[in-house]
């Protein structure tokens, strides 16, 4: 019997999101506001689900759309 390369395939969405910050309703109303804080994250129900899986010691290999 052939040993599995991955426990778990998770297949859909992978998202980078990026939360800026702090804004009020005038940011609607100009071209161009600075912002203090800039965070990054990645998201996405597949990639959440692999990346929590990946923590909890499962193999897991990735399959999805970036967007």
């Amino acid at each position: 019997m052939e040993k599995r390369k991955f426990d778990l395939l998770c297949a859909g969405l992978m998202v980078y999101d990026i939360h800026i910050g702090p804004v009020d309703n005038s940011v609607f109303e100009r071209d161009t506001t600075r912002m203090e804080n800039i965070d990054y994250a990645s998201g996405g129900d597949a990639l959440n689900a692999a990346i929590c899986a990946a923590k909890l010691g499962m193999k897991v290999c990735m399959g999805g759309t970036v967007g």
